[in-house]
């Protein structure tokens, strides 16, 4: 009997979903009462908050990689819209070329 089922004896019911990892089981209508939501959408269990992680956490090389990413996606999407221009230009009758 594993620490959990110790301590809250009845709180899952049979195994997982294949597709779940290893170990992980469903909850049983007893172990519902356990769980609680505050008025900000926090998942709680027991009384305590559920410990969120925060899902994106880049060190400083991964920060100065994005931002060079993300700089040259708009000069190019920039780029990219000018020769739009200069062709409807040209299909208009604008240009000499």
């Amino acid at each position: 009997m594993t620490k959990f089922d110790q301590r809250y004896p009845s709180a899952r019911t049979g195994s997982g979903k294949a597709s779940w990892p290893r170990g992980v089981h469903k909850i049983s209508q007893i172990g519902l009462d356990n769980i609680g939501v505050d008025e900000e959408g926090r998942l709680y269990w027991n009384g305590q908050m559920v410990k969120e992680a925060n899902p994106l956490e880049l060190t400083y090389p991964q920060e100065v990689s994005a931002i060079i990413a993300v700089a040259s996606g708009v000069v190019l999407a920039l780029s990219t819209l000018a020769l739009a221009v200069v062709d409807a230009a040209r299909v208009l009758g604008y240009g000499h070329c």
